[in-house]
């Protein structure tokens, strides 16, 4: 899966460098659970890499009472409810990007407008957004550390780039993964997308060929 182009394609919040830091603790893994109960948060344990792994895993620690933060922005399960989703779907690599951006978002208006902190009762008055935007996300999960972590992933992390034809919600009809074409949410050929990246241009138009009527 092409991370880069799943937030481009889906994320809710414009800040894509801290939404790519915020999934680099999930170690890219769209299956990946952590649970803040747990010392540690369970990322010594093996973690899942397909979607039925995951979801047993899943049915396990909330039949104890867990509240595990599911997929690649560590989204806890009671925000699927917020959007009308399950908490299952929070796997799906866009779904799991645009809740956890989005919440973000919420995040950082709150910090931009000064608003009181529900968790702390103070005014955080107007900071830079983005500490103050992961802080907040950070609560909201429960892990605390993940601000330390945000942050060196941001100081470290390395520009990339991507194609189109590389998001989750685009697919060829052969394309059988776990948020492909039978998950997706459009259909189309990819070489009109790979034509599109080259900005319209067709291979014979890009070599300068083509017969003259």
């Amino acid at each position: 899966m092409d991370v880069l182009a799943a937030i481009l394609t889906c994320s809710l919040y414009a800040d894509d460098a801290l939404v790519r830091a915020i999934v680099d603790n999930a170690h890219d893994n769209p299956f990946a659970i952590l649970t803040p109960e747990i010392e540690g948060g369970g990322e010594g344990e093996t973690q899942p890499r397909d979607r039925e792994t995951a979801l047993a895993k899943l049915e396990e620690l909330t039949g104890r009472g867990d509240r595990p933060l599911l997929g690649l922005m560590q989204v806890p399960v009671a925000w699927a409810s917020f959007f009308g989703r399950e908490p299952q779907e929070l796997f799906d690599p866009c779904v799991n990007l645009s809740i956890g951006s989005a919440m973000l978002s919420e995040f950082d208006y709150a910090c931009a407008r000064g608003i009181r902190s529900h968790s702390s009762g103070r005014t955080v008055g107007s900071p830079a957004r983005r500490p103050c935007a992961t802080l907040r996300y950070a609560e909201a999960v429960g892990v605390p550390e993940l601000t330390t972590v945000v942050t060196l992933n941001l100081r470290y992390q390395r520009p990339d780039s991507s194609t189109p034809s590389a998001a989750p919600i685009f697919s060829s009809a052969l394309d059988q993964g776990p948020w492909g074409a039978r998950r997706m949410l459009v259909l189309t050929d990819r070489g009109v997308l790979d034509q599109a990246s080259r900005g319209g241009r067709s291979p014979s138009d890009a070599g300068g060929g083509g017969n003259a009527s």
